[in-house]
């Protein structure tokens, strides 16, 4: 076995698939149908039975730790909808900025049940490490239109949320820090000092590629940032890890310190950096492959990069077997699989000797890591950047200067003179990276929706058609010709299905009941037509635009407006601002200087539309 490691994690991460698919009545069956598939391998080739015996154990043992897993958060569901308390220990929190957080708790029902559960409620000055005592009615957390919360929640490993209505009948300060509360409430120091001393944007995208911690990010440059393909310097991973981690390790060189003292200090940079990171699964995965590169040069060992893959999924996943529900593990194994495995063979035989074929090449390795997590990202989000090769070229080797002046600034312990200075370098690199991803983003041609069904379907189909080519060439050339052909093939083919619905006058109402929202579109226009009720409908709006294409708001009526209800629509509508807005009552608030009717009529494209504050008529 060259690569024993791959016989482990790939049939593990397989079968925590398969678990997630089985009901419990076909759990034993299913089990029986692995083990049986595993002896017709044996008796057709007995020569693959180390093979064979390795995977079907860990495939099984993937199901096994999924099933067990799955029990316990079952146990939980029973207090759903029922009034109890629940003690825990502050793990996470996020504060949405309108008086509001999440926190995350780990802790125990009244019975002994472990749990893991979120607390929304109004945002107070709880810390990492801090015990509550909440009495209410947990529920469980449901996906909705705008995102799978479920999915995201379960694998997070928690299923069950206590809301507004949850009172907290105790609180306990941490007494007694330990390492990781030291190393969480350091982490929110620095954060509060970096953002004390740069404009708000830079010092939130500073503070996002260091920490992580991105909370307060305006959704116009999360927006922006996204559309350029460089969202990911936001997210703790493997770029981050191993920039800090080169660092080290050149001062240790210089410092001519040994192989088992560099590893040991390797170590503890990755297990304070993978705390103050919040533990994400990109993080670890980045973690666990460069303890690995550094205990092969501990060994006088190289280290395979398949074989590091593999560890880090199987340790993750029987960790967390949830993880899989989750975007961040598929996109995090992906775009390291698309960089150290794809991207180097598919760009071997690229000369570097000039400035210009070394741009060339790192241009190549960017595209053929955009292959890679392009079904990913079709899979999980509304839209694709297009434009991600050359942004991640000529932008993330600015976002590693602004790191380094940001690391630089968090040694000298963010504050005094010397921080200022690194920080103000940081603050200039960082307004180059907003201003020109504002910029661009605004350009249509930079992203692509992902409402069409048909993507992920094309997407599935090129990747089988590209590996099968290449297996049967075993040429990079054919194999390069036959991705660039799938990709102008699904590109074109998005563009003809967009163009032959372009003629097509469309309805869509988003929400229920009176609180709905109607959207009227044709070809990339649209009129919006907010119909009222309590909950802000901002949040559809914005899904529905970015998923269809549209790109051209004309017009957006609020039947029933307020303040409140305005700056949503700001705020999400950003990417695509209204080139009118009419208030079909008066607001209880600023209404900045908005146009007030009683009553209005439209002509959108053939069609008549009378608007008045009981509701929209068509003709």
């Amino acid at each position: 076995m060259k690569r024993p490691a791959l016989y482990v994690g790939i049939p593990f991460v397989l079968g925590l698939i398969l678990a997630s698919f089985i009901a419990p009545d076909f759990r034993i069956p299913a089990a029986g149908g692995v083990t049986l598939a595993a002896l017709a391998v044996l008796v057709w080739r007995g020569k693959l039975w180390k093979y064979v015996v390795l995977s079907t154990l860990s495939c099984l043992m993937a199901c096994c730790v999924y099933w067990r897993a799955d029990a316990a958060l079952l146990r939980q569901l029973r207090f759903a909808g029922e009034e109890t308390t629940f003690a825990g220990t502050l793990e996470e929190s996020a504060d949405y900025g309108n008086g509001y957080a999440r926190y995350v708790l780990r802790g125990i029902f009244p019975d002994g049940t472990p749990a893991r559960v979120q607390l929304f409620t109004r945002a107070d000055a709880y810390q990492f490490g801090d015990t509550l005592m909440l009495e209410g009615t947990p529920e469980q957390l449901t996906s909705g239109v705008l995102f799978d919360t479920a999915g995201y929640a379960r694998s997070q490993n928690r299923i069950l949320e206590f809301g507004t209505d949850t009172q907290i009948i105790a609180y306990e300060p941490l007494q007694t820090p330990t390492l990781r509360s030291s190393i969480r409430r350091w982490r929110e120091t620095m954060v509060r000092r970096i953002r004390s001393q740069m404009n708000e944007d830079t010092g939130i995208l500073l503070t996002g590629m260091l920490f992580g911690d991105k909370s307060g990010m305006s959704r116009a440059n999360k927006t922006a940032l996204f559309r350029m393909g460089i969202g990911h310097v936001l997210v703790v991973s493997g770029i981050h890890l191993d920039f800090l981690a080169l660092c080290v390790e050149w001062i240790l060189k210089r410092l001519h310190a040994g192989r088992k003292c560099t590893f040991c200090c390797m170590a503890a940079l990755c297990l304070v950096y993978v705390i103050c990171a919040g533990e994400t699964v990109p993080v670890w995965r980045a973690c666990i492959l460069i303890l690995i590169r550094q205990s092969g040069k501990l060994l006088f060992r190289v280290p395979d990069v398949l074989n590091s893959l593999s560890i880090a999924a199987f340790c993750i996943g029987l960790g967390n077997p949830f993880v899989i529900h989750g975007a961040s593990f598929w996109l995090s194994f992906t775009a390291t699989f698309g960089v150290a495995v794809v991207a180097p063979y598919m760009t071997q035989n690229l000369p570097q000797e000039t400035l210009l074929q070394t741009i060339f090449a790192d241009f190549s390795m960017s595209c053929w890591t955009f292959v890679t997590v392009l079904p990913v990202c079709i899979l999980y989000f509304r839209e694709v950047s297009i434009i991600s090769p050359v942004s991640n070229t000529l932008l993330v080797p600015v976002c590693l200067g602004a790191m380094l002046f940001g690391v630089m600034a968090v040694l000298c312990g963010g504050k005094g003179f010397l921080a200022g200075l690194f920080l103000g370098g940081a603050d200039v690199m960082n307004g180059w990276i907003l201003q020109i991803s504002r910029a661009v983003s605004s350009m249509p041609w930079t992203h692509m929706p992902t409402g069409s069904s048909w993507l992920l379907v094309m997407a599935a189909a090129g990747i089988l058609l590209a590996v099968g080519m290449h297996l049967l060439r075993r040429d990079r050339k054919w194999t390069t010709c036959t991705v660039i052909g799938v990709m102008v093939m699904t590109a074109a083919a998005t563009q003809i299905t967009a163009l032959s619905g372009a003629s097509d006058l469309r309805a869509a109402m988003l929400g229920e009941g009176r609180n709905c929202l109607l959207v009227l579109t044709y070809g990339r226009e649209a009129v919006l037509f907010d119909l009222g009720g309590k909950r802000s409908l901002a949040p559809y709006a914005e899904a529905y635009l970015t998923e269809e294409g549209i790109s051209d708001v004309e017009t957006l009526y609020l039947c029933r407006p307020s303040a409140k209800r305005l700056r949503n629509y700001k705020a999400y509508l950003n990417a695509f601002p209204p080139k009118q807005i009419w208030l079909m009552q008066e607001p209880d608030g600023n209404a900045d200087g908005m146009m007030q009717v009683q009553e209005t009529a439209l002509l959108f494209h053939g069609a008549r539309i009378l608007v008045n504050p009981e509701g929209v008529t068509f003709e």
